[in-house]
């Protein structure tokens, strides 16, 4: 397996446990995360706000934060920049 998909393994995991087990996290740091582990590099302005509205609908409509970031997660899945591996769509099968 690869660093970078092994990486974004490890990430997207970290975002689940956080979500399930820990403390609250804002849309935003679940946004600027999903960023990193799948396109290694911070959000530019335009794509942050364009996730957090969908981040923020998605609560809005009455959706757990596991939800959220599943619905989220699934959005950067689904990029044309991001080839899925099978690895990847087996964490997303998890949630």
């Amino acid at each position: 397996m690869e660093f970078r998909l092994l990486s974004r393994f490890v990430f997207i995991l970290m975002l689940i446990f956080t979500s399930l087990f820990g403390r609250d996290i804002s849309i935003e740091q679940n946004v600027a995360g999903l960023y990193i582990a799948y396109f290694n590099r911070a959000p530019d302005k335009s794509g942050l706000d364009y996730w957090k509205t969908k981040g923020e609908e998605a609560t809005n409509s009455g959706k757990s934060a596991l939800d959220v970031l599943k619905e989220l997660s699934s959005g950067f899945a689904s990029h044309p920049h991001i080839l899925p591996q099978p690895m990847e769509i087996w964490i997303i099968g998890l949630l």
